[in-house]
This record gives structure tokens, sequence and C-alpha cells, in this order.
């Protein structure tokens, strides 16, 4: 059959049907498939989760059963998506963001969450395997700016904001959940063997990572800046994993939060040292209306809490010097 009435009749009919299953997929298989379709490699997706490679290969068993498909089949450059994948591919960021699958127990109504995109991969598959959340099973979404989350929070859209940079207001609480320093990412294991000066560092091709026109990071583009690099001196990219890819490639240093290169160094073949200069502390807030709770920090945020100090806690432990 060719090719272009095979993916026309794909979305069509079967592709309804592929939406169909991919709502009733358990949570954890939807973290899971998303990693499978993301890296195209059972090894790297497993690390990306958090299981074991067999662990893995039997998650990809359950779900080639489960939706009819090989998924991931081998071709000369390696594996590669068959086309329900690659369609499945568009779908999944979406059932993630808007979180198809619903985390926790049922019972009490549901604790809506908007989490900051940078996070998303970080946390998502340790919220996942939490199995209490103050008794309240969690509806994620996604924010990339805190004041589109902000604006969430206050037509009670989402109950609880989980991110960075917000800002104080009458009807708004909030709290830092933790701070972590900074560490450099480069696909050379020299750098990781050997302490590297300033000069050194700054001689090197740097990523900045930018998110809706400004730095994700801001404290990076200051300290570039104050050493005399500006914007134009970067590669700037809008996208960590695109990023992390390019960085693994080699000639491209990626500085990010310690628990995100945690996870960076699990997917990739990247190496991690402590950069030569200070960066403030990325500070990761939480937030929730003031009014519901006469000033008592809700349930629903000490849990949450909890739990993402774990999770940055267990990616953070992954770097080492």
């Amino acid at each position: 059959m060719n090719e272009d009435i095979r993916a026309e009749k794909l979305t069509g009919e079967e592709g309804v049907a592929l939406e169909r299953k991919l709502s009733e997929v358990d949570i954890n298989l939807l973290v899971a498939l998303d990693g499978l379709l993301s890296y195209r490699n059972v090894t790297y997706a497993a690390r990306r989760v958090g299981l074991s490679q067999p662990a893995m290969s039997r998650v990809l068993a359950k779900l080639r059963d489960f939706l009819g498909d090989d998924l991931l089949v081998r071709a000369s450059t390696g594996m590669r998506l068959t086309m329900r994948a690659e369609y499945l591919a568009q779908l999944v960021p979406l059932a993630m963001s808007q979180a198809r699958g619903i985390i926790g127990t049922e019972g009490a109504p549901d604790g809506r969450i908007t989490i900051s995109a940078n996070l998303m991969p970080v946390l998502l598959p340790h919220l996942a395997r939490s199995s209490n959340l103050a008794g309240q099973r969690l509806r994620i979404s996604t924010h990339r700016l805190p004041a589109d989350a902000v604006a969430q929070l206050r037509s009670r859209i989402v109950d609880v904001i989980l991110g960075s940079v917000m800002q104080s207001a009458e009807d708004i609480d909030y709290e830092t959940v933790c701070d972590e320093d900074f560490v450099t990412l480069t696909a050379s294991e020299e750098h990781w063997l050997a302490d590297i000066g300033p000069d050194a560092f700054l001689s090197m091709s740097h990523i900045n990572l930018i998110d809706a026109g400004g730095e994700m990071f801001p404290q990076i583009a200051a300290m570039f800046a104050a050493q005399g690099l500006n914007r134009t001196d970067l590669l700037e990219l809008p996208d960590i994993a695109s990023a992390a890819s390019m960085a693994a490639q080699g000639q491209l240093a990626l500085t990010v939060p310690r628990s995100m290169a945690g996870w960076l160094t699990r997917t990739h073949r990247l190496f991690a040292f402590p950069p030569p200069f200070s960066f403030p502390n990325h500070e990761i807030h939480i937030a929730w209306r003031a009014d519901d709770h006469d000033r008592e920090r809700p349930p629903l945020v000490k849990a949450i809490t909890t739990a993402t100090r774990r999770a940055i806690a267990q990616d953070q432990a992954a770097v080492r010097w």
C-alpha cells in the first residue's frame, strides 16, 4: 500500500482507535511509552524512567500487546518507530501534559496542579509512582511562563503551581520547595576528570536555554554577560532534550541544575563537572490560593512538596565527580 494512503488511513479510523486506546493506558505505562518513543532505545528509556533494562523490555512487550503494534523495530541505522508509533509520538506529549492518566487514589476530588515544563521530565516519573498524595488523585498540566500559571491559579483552573520565580501576592501563598546548584555537562570525559579553569571554561561553546524569548535560567546568562559573553556568543536552544542531544555529540557545553543533569546523564553520554564560576542557586517553588485555606498549607501541597523533594534528591544523587 502507498505510504501516503496508509498514513492518511492511519490518521483516520486507526488514528481514532489509537487515541482511544492511549486514553486507557495506565500512567506508569504512559511514562514508559513516552520514554520509548522519545529515545527509540530500550536501554536509554529504562534509564530515563528509572527501570532496569529487562523491566523496560517487559513493559515494551505489554505495550505492544495492548496497542497491537510493534512500536519499535530494527532498521539499518538502529531502532526506528513504526508508522503507528510515529503517530503515537504526536499524541503522547499531549496526553502527558493533560494527565490523561490520573495519579493517586479515588475518592476525594482531583487535585489539579500545573508544573513548569522544565520540571516535568524530572518529576513526572516520580509522581507517577507516588502511592498517596494526601488521599487525592492528581491531574497534571504544564506551563512555560510563571504568569500563565498564576493566571490559571487565580481562575481556579488549577489548585497548585510547581515551578520557579513566584511573585509574592496577597491572594497567593508560596514557599520554596528546594534549591540546587548548577553543573555543566559535556561529551568529553576530560572535563570530568580534571579541574577546568575559568579561561578554558569560557572558551568552550555554550548552550543558552531560552523559553518564550527569555533565558530559562537567567543566572547563567547573567554570569556569561558579566564575563564578556553576550547572547550572540551562545547557541540558543528552546528544548532541553535537543540541547542534551547536541551536547552529547561533542563540542558544546550545557549548564543546568543538578537534578536535571542527573536524568540527562542517564539518557545521554554526558559527563558532569562543577563550573568554575558561582551561580545563584536555582529555586523551585510551590504556590496555592491563600483564601482557600485560611493561610494554612493544604495537605495536597504538603504531599507534593514531599514527593518533589524526594524526586529532586534522587536525581541530584546521580551526579558525582
